[in-house]
């Protein structure tokens, strides 16, 4: 049974509609990515799951019992790292913590404790003491993370964790996010960064004009495509253009290479030479034509998200 299942919520704002029947459920201990472009409805669906939008229509249940997301019981179970930084700019690192860890109403001592271990987890115990106004926009995020995870929460929600962070805070996030996963906790990773969702999730639903497109294992999603291998031979090859036309998916020219691509489903290992690289090796053969170079591109979420809706990720 799915830890949490968001059954077909709708959200207007005046005449557009931000969601249109989105559904999708997470396990215990799993992280769901979350990707779609800007607008795509990520936020408003995460506002929706942290009780703080009141949907339209649709349901949230939580181990198959119904799930009022404004209840206190799951607000405290709950923890949202929203995209905007929710640390106040002025109050040191320590300071927020402490702040933070007052509304969320715990105990003094564990409070302690606890804030020494976030500082810890997210590496800025050296800046306790300074003002949240004189962090990096990385730093500022690993606290906004931080804030999250006080009150060791079961269920995370990240929505766009890594938007304008350095390579070392993006890395730092991930590993934590993926260590959470160890630890039994489920998390929900909205971006739209399709590197970080293929590394750091189990699953993943695609989102796209308030609705979700697609959801599955990442290994099943990726098998909807085929891989494309590329077999590059010298230019001077044209003469052979019919035949070459009729043994590969596709011709073009680059430089003074022909570029020939064969489509083939992605199920032959490493090597990619399956069933229509061989025949096409064939042909190249009998044409007497030297092989410079074969290569075999993967697919990846990008590509899939485009034959899906017809329009790149970052649209």
């Amino acid at each position: 049974m799915p830890f949490l299942e968001v059954n077909n919520l709708c959200k207007r704002y005046d005449a557009t509609q931000a969601l249109a029947g989105v559904s999708f459920s997470i396990g215990g201990g799993e992280v769901l990515g979350l990707l779609g472009p800007n607008g795509a409805g990520k936020t408003t669906t995460l506002m929706i799951m942290a009780g703080l939008l009141r949907a339209d229509a649709g349901t949230l249940s939580c181990e198959g019992r119904p799930l009022d997301p404004t209840a206190p019981a799951y607000r405290r179970s709950l923890g949202f790292a929203p995209q905007n930084i929710a640390a106040y700019p002025e109050l040191t690192a320590l300071e927020n913590l402490r702040f933070f860890g007052r509304l969320y109403g715990l105990k003094r001592s564990d409070l302690a404790t606890r804030a020494a271990e976030i500082l810890a987890i997210t590496g800025l115990a050296p800046r306790q003491h300074s003002r949240v106004a004189t962090f990096s926009g990385g730093m500022k995020r690993r606290l906004n993370f931080g804030i999250a995870l006080l009150h060791r929460p079961n269920l995370l929600i990240l929505d766009e964790p890594t938007v304008g962070v350095d390579p070392q805070s993006r890395a730092h996030l991930i590993g934590q996010t993926r260590a959470l996963r160890d630890q039994g906790v489920s998390v929900i990773y909205a971006s739209h960064y399709m590197e970080e969702v293929q590394v750091v999730c189990d699953r993943v639903a695609i989102m796209d004009q308030g609705r979700i497109v697609v959801a599955d294992t990442l290994r099943n999603l990726l098998h909807r495509l085929d891989a494309e291998t590329l077999v590059e031979i010298p230019a001077t090859a044209c003469e052979q253009l019919d035949a070459l036309t009729q043994a590969a998916d596709r011709v073009e020219q680059r430089g003074d290479r022909l570029v020939l691509a064969v489509r083939q489903p992605d199920d032959n290992g490493a090597s990619g030479i399956g069933p229509a690289v061989s025949r096409l090796l064939a042909v190249l053969d009998e044409l007497r034509l030297p092989v410079l170079s074969v290569t075999t591109k993967r697919p990846d979420l990008e590509q899939l998200f485009l034959r899906m809706t017809g329009r790149e990720l970052r649209d």
